[in-house]
């Protein structure tokens, strides 16, 4: 098979499952087992065993939980062949222990099963190794730590640490006790354990953190496969690795976490650990509610799958809880062996609602303080007794109280007064959550009533979304509100208006955000510095990258002033401002923005590959730019992999992967490839957002300039006509889509004999690119490129070549002679002096060309 045809195939559903069969099988092999794999595979199919190799190269770097900055040219060494650079350990011998196959990889180190060799007795332990990669000063002192931690928990719930050491080659290791388990959501659903089954375990599992939080650890990541249960049904604790002392060994606080060692998995994370805030034994409450969430319905409280670093964090932090009882559906309702889901909700409702919601409150001292308190409650429940998170109404007491005691009268009273200790602290908390609860109840009253603006009486029964967003921003510039409440319904009005692509109203919205936050009662670093992100989104998004790339400086400068900014907010602004580089020509200064992104991926959701989707689409787009196209594309394989893997069911990233693939395989010169793959994605994003939506223009734009390269002229105008048809209303006129669609629709009628209707449309493109970027930027000069094209047809010879030697001289001085910009200039130079009679000059520009152009 060629190259280009394993790559033509690449897209197609049976090429990519027997590369996702062939990655599977790799990764359960060792070192030794992988590289015979390889090279069968190589044998029979060379550049299926490319793909393969890059995929594993991805995934290596998609798992450590302390990772340096990933160098651009590590997809290029995975295609050679290159090692991780992890020692094969099966084999070693470390004093007693005889390491086997690796068994697990993730966090700090590698996990090898491993045995007794020394003839004292037999027994199976796991070995973890610290990464090479991980083997600075401060990671080897962090895993000293976690060696230690380990050692000062002795409890039957959490895996033992036997023994510890370093390498002959320094590497520190230890030894635990190899735990046989499932899962714990996975071992209950397996058995169809009834709720009370899975609050006694649940019970079991609170039982081993609080040894954990009474020895001043906090674990962290806790998450069903760091809770195991043997086959016995015994709860194990795994992986306090990621653990953190609350106090140094002086005995101070430990009051800030170092942004460098922080990990968790995004799904069971607090929302302070989202925003990169100190964390407390709190954050593991909040976790543990996750859990009996998912244990009780089967799904975690959010779904994630798909969203950016960014949009997690607002889920997470801002989005309400739901209840178990309304998320239960008749599946899982089947598994807790209900006889109808109607049963199964009444069982969840109430009780185990508050538990849950009291666990999963978004404020850390609202939440149970302690996991003694959730775990009495759990028991409680079990007993019939009342829960401590229920309201404490007379008749939910009395009716509790009948179930439990039918001739007992006074314990209604005693559990009262218990609710009253520690009443000054409940007083202070009930403040905060009174004065947080009255901005809530004031931003639904406005959004209410914006709502009901779209009445037919109101604004008419034909009131778009828009008209009711336009009648809301009006409403509230005439409203006297606090300044509080109109920065939160301002923030949220830009929001809404980014959504529907209205970006000049969504900075008007964050401008005014921004600038209550600077001043006043409302001043607020944090949220200035996040809402001018968003404002650096919105011009972004409007094409003003210029304007944008100033205030992503801004955000910059003050993220380093700021000594806890969360690792979302960084990565947003290490993404945005990377590609706003790449929009305005820079793309070597980029291309490590990216890098350091992916690599705090890597740090802050080991788990979650998928978060890192977005910022591996932007890198690929780079690595194109600056002409690695082949690094590129093995990036996008590795993306649509990773993607399949995760099964995240979100075509808007699906679309974002293949379109950029489709410019990538356009550029590799696989045609028909490209064309199929722009196709596919016109189709589905017209479905998902719309005819005329900024991102389907794009693709046309794209897609329309594929067809002229190939000289479908009459094709890509039709394209870029409905480009130009979004004009004044998705698409303003400081939309790069709008201008690039005119010159393209330009280049086209040149050449189908309308060069004066070409001519008119490159002019007015050359207008509004002045309009947006900066005086003298190397886009001017490709748009006078075009236009020497269009003069040119019209047999105009003179003032072409007027527009295109100063084209050539700053295009081929800027930028790398590969790009296409600089070889249509030297092509269209070359068809100048051929049309005017001039071949030794036509000759020379020519042979500046790369043969590929």
């Amino acid at each position: 098979m060629t190259e280009s045809a394993s790559a033509d195939l690449a897209l197609t559903p049976e090429r990519l499952a027997e590369l996702e069969e062939l990655f599977d099988t790799a990764l359960q092999a060792n070192s030794a087992g992988r590289a015979r794999l390889l090279i069968d595979v190589a044998a029979r199919d060379a550049p299926l065993a490319q793909s393969l190799r890059a995929l594993l190269a991805a995934h290596e770097r998609s798992e450590p939980l302390i990772a340096p900055p990933l160098s651009p040219s590590f997809v290029a060494s995975a295609a050679e062949g290159e090692d991780s650079g992890e020692a094969n350990r099966d084999g070693l011998r470390l004093g007693p222990w005889a390491v086997g196959r690796l068994i697990g990889a993730g966090g700090m180190g590698a996990v090898h099963e491993a045995v007794r060799a020394d003839d004292e007795y037999k027994q199976r332990v796991a070995v973890k190794f610290l990464r090479r990669f991980a083997s600075s000063d401060e990671a080897a002192r962090r895993f000293r730590s976690e060696r230690q931690i380990l050692a000062s928990l002795q409890h039957p719930r959490i895996a033992a640490l036997l023994d510890g050491g370093v390498t002959p080659d320094g590497q520190p290791y230890f030894v635990m006790e190899y735990i046989d388990g499932e899962p714990i959501t996975a071992w209950c659903d397996a058995r169809r354990l009834d709720v009370d089954a899975r609050l006694r375990l649940f019970v079991d599992v609170c039982d081993a953190v609080r040894v954990a939080h009474r020895r001043l650890v906090v674990h962290r990541d806790l998450k069903p496969s760091n809770i195991l249960v043997t086959a016995d049904g015994e709860v194990k604790l795994l992986d306090f690795g990621i653990a953190r002392l609350l106090r140094d060994e002086d005995g101070s606080d430990i009051t800030q976490t170092a942004i460098g060692s922080l990990a968790f998995t995004p799904e069971y994370a607090a929302p302070e650990q989202m925003r990169g805030e100190p964390v407390s034994t709190t954050a593991d409450v909040y976790a543990l509610g996750v859990l009996l969430f998912e244990l009780l319905t089967g799904r975690r409280p959010f779904s994630l799958a798909g969203l950016s670093a960014s949009a997690m964090e607002r889920v997470i932090t801002d989005a309400p809880t739901p209840r178990p009882s309304t998320e239960l559906d008749a599946t899982h309702a089947a598994l807790l062996g209900a006889r109808s889901l109607d049963r199964a909700r009444d069982r969840l409702e109430g009780d185990l609602d508050a538990v849950v919601g009291m666990a999963l409150r978004k404020e850390p001292d609202r939440r149970y303080q302690l996991v003694d308190a959730l775990m009495e409650d759990i028991t409680r429940y079990l007993q019939g007794r009342p829960v401590t998170a229920r309201p404490d109404s007379a008749m939910y007491r009395v009716t509790k109280f009948v179930r439990r005691h039918r001739l007992e009268v006074i314990a209604g009273g005693v559990a009262v007064l218990s609710l009253l200790a520690g009443s000054a602290a409940a007083l202070q908390q009930a403040a905060r959550a009174r004065v947080e609860a009255e901005r809530a109840t004031e931003v639904q009253v406005f959004l209410t009533q914006m709502l009901g603006a779209a009445q037919p009486n109101a604004l008419g029964p034909d009131a778009r979304v828009r008209d009711v967003l336009d009648s809301a921003a009006i409403r509230l510039g005439d409203t006297p509100v606090s300044p509080a409440l109109e920065v939160d319904l301002r923030i949220i009005l830009g929001g809404t208006y980014m959504s529907l692509g209205e970006f000049a109203e969504a900075d008007t919205q964050f401008t005014r955000s921004f600038t209550l936050l600077e001043s006043g009662a409302t001043k607020d670093d944090h949220r200035a510095a996040r809402t001018l992100l968003d404002l650096g989104v919105a011009r972004w998004e409007a094409g003003r990258w210029a304007e944008a790339d100033s205030v992503l400086q801004l955000v910059d400068a003050r993220q380093r002033a700021l000594s806890d900014v969360s690792p979302v907010d960084r990565g947003s602004l290490l993404d945005l401002r990377a590609q706003t580089l790449s929009r305005l020509g820079r793309n070597e200064e980029a291309r490590p923005l990216l890098y350091e992104s992916i690599a705090l991926h890597h740090r802050y959701y080991p788990d979650d590959a998928a978060s890192a989707l977005p910022t591996i689409i932007s890198t690929a787009v780079v690595e194109s730019e600056l002409i690695n196209h082949r690094a590129a594309d093995s990036l996008l394989v590795a993306a649509l992999a990773m993607y399949n893997r995760v099964n995240a069911n979100d075509e808007a990233m699906l679309t974002n992967i293949l379109s950029v693939r489709a410019s990538v395989l356009e550029r590799l010169g696989q045609l028909d490839s490209a064309e199929a793959a722009f196709r596919r994605v016109i189709t589905m994003r017209e479905r998902v957002l719309g005819p005329s939506h900024p991102a389907l223009a794009m693709t046309m734009l794209n897609f329309a300039d594929h067809l002229r390269r190939r000289e479908r002229y009459l094709e890509s105008s039709t394209w870029t006509r409905r480009i130009v048809a979004m004009r004044g209303t998705t698409l303003d006129e400081t939309n790069p889509a709008l201008a690039a669609g005119m010159m393209q629709l330009g280049l086209a009628l040149a050449r189908l004999d309308s060069a004066s209707v070409g001519e008119r449309w490159v002019r007015e493109a050359y207008r509004l690119r002045k309009a947006i970027v900066p005086a003298g930027h190397w886009f001017l000069s490709s748009t006078n490129s075009s236009l020497g094209e269009v003069l040119t047809a019209a047999g105009r010879y003179a003032e072409a070549e007027a527009l295109l030697l100063p084209a050539e001289r700053q295009l081929a001085a800027e930028l790398p002679h590969e790009l296409e910009p600089v070889q249509d200039v030297w092509r269209r130079l070359a068809e100048l002096y051929r049309a005017w009679g001039k071949p030794d000059e036509a000759a020379k520009w020519q042979a500046r060309r790369t043969p590929a152009s």
